[in-house]
């Protein structure tokens, strides 16, 4: 699926993409650095700041912490496509 998701990613044009930090075998940081330049992301995760997430937030253009409504999701995603 993560390849897909790369492949995706690389092949189309996408306006934002919305990443958990912890995901099966990857995570969305990984994802990241597989990118030379990413769309908007917007981070969700029930984890805080951790160290690599502080090393990373360049790429990063909205951090939301879990749980997270709906309403507040699409705010960011919002946000970051017309920023």
């Amino acid at each position: 699926m993560r390849t897909t998701a790369l492949e995706s990613l690389r092949n189309n044009s996408i306006d934002a993409v919305i990443l958990d930090v912890r995901m099966p075998d990857h995570d969305g940081f990984w994802l990241l650095e597989q990118l030379e330049n990413p769309p908007p992301v917007v981070l969700v995760t029930a984890h805080g700041y951790e160290q690599e997430a502080l090393e990373q937030m360049d790429k990063v253009s909205h951090y939301l912490q879990k749980p997270v409504q709906p309403s507040v999701l699409l705010w960011a995603v919002v946000k970051v496509t017309t920023a």
